[in-house]
């Protein structure tokens, strides 16, 4: 790709991400953490820590956008909530400060995202414009898939092979072809645990893929949108410790969300925040999935 190409289906970022780090707590490793997770996904950043400041300045080469899912500006809204979300209910949260911008490039335009953050909150201004857009190169010839195939097919039948000789390669091997399966959503369950009462919680298959599902929050009539909704739902999970925590989440605007594979076994968690179930009714979110590991249980938990 040339330099100043606009190639369909790429993302930029420019600008930068600064903060301060508390004087306790493990923030700075969370702060490596994130930037490990996202760039998986597609958005690089560099993390520079001098004192008790920070700052992340984003790679300025094109990645893929699709790893944030349909409509990336959001997805990329979504991991700035994620990254703020670690901070706690602290001051230093407030002193979170973007001058973060995307510039996502679709057929024939471009769609130019800035990144904005007031009280510790992420806010989307967005503009899109015509533009002089590359398209992808052209699919390979069906001699060249066919080509590949074979190759690919023989390479398969020889780590087969060798898996058949030593039980741990056969395990590897097995879950590799696994992971390289197509994503469906219907093998992937959302359970919304002490939540139940006060919110549902479905996956978006049109917008899920291997690398992250988006789930989609829904409230009930029982959600408490005031603090005195939230009192009088307080006896109600008076005997239950779960629902007392999940009460409490609500009340923070945070939850939850544990990943599990098909043994049980627990992969992954996350923290969401939904406390802008009070505004809208409805609250997607984009979730990333663990590489290698195929993912079969999402659970909200207190």
């Amino acid at each position: 790709m040339e330099l100043g190409e606009k190639l369909e289906g790429t993302m930029v970022l420019d600008g930068l991400l600064q903060g301060r780090l508390p004087p306790m707590g493990d923030l700075a490793d969370k702060l490596r953490e994130w930037v490990t997770f996202v760039g998986k996904i597609g958005p690089r950043f560099n993390l520079e820590i001098r004192g008790q400041q920070f700052s992340l300045l984003p790679d300025d080469r094109p990645f893929e956008a699709a790893g944030l899912g349909a409509g990336a500006e959001h997805g990329m809204s979504q991991a700035l909530e994620q990254l703020i979300g670690l901070y706690g209910p602290g001051p230093e949260r407030s002193q979170f400060y973007s001058t973060l911008r995307s510039s996502e490039f679709r057929k024939g335009l471009e769609v130019q995202t800035v990144y904005t953050i007031a009280d510790g909150k992420v806010r989307l201004q967005t503009r899109s414009m015509e533009a002089a857009t590359t398209a992808r190169p052209d699919p390979i010839s069906i001699r060249q898939k066919l080509k590949m195939a074979l190759v690919g097919l023989g390479m398969a039948a020889l780590l087969v092979g060798v898996a058949m000789l030593f039980p741990g390669v056969r395990a590897m091997v097995w879950q590799v072809f696994e992971t390289a399966r197509p994503f469906n959503a219907t093998e992937l369950t959302v359970d919304a645990g002490p939540y139940a009462p006060w919110l549902t919680v479905a996956i978006d298959a049109e917008k899920s893929h291997r690398k992250g599902v988006v789930l989609v929050f829904t409230r009930t009539k029982d959600f408490p949108m005031t603090d005195a909704a939230l009192d009088a739902a307080a006896p109600s999970v008076e005997k239950s410790v779960k629902g007392r925590m999940a009460l409490e989440n609500l009340a923070r605007g945070k939850i939850r969300i544990e990943y599990f594979d098909k043994d049980g076994k627990l992969v992954g968690e996350r923290e969401a925040r939904i406390a802008d179930l009070s505004k809208t009714e409805t609250l997607p979110g984009f979730f990333p999935l663990p590489d290698q590991i195929i993912v079969t249980r999402m659970v909200l938990v207190p």
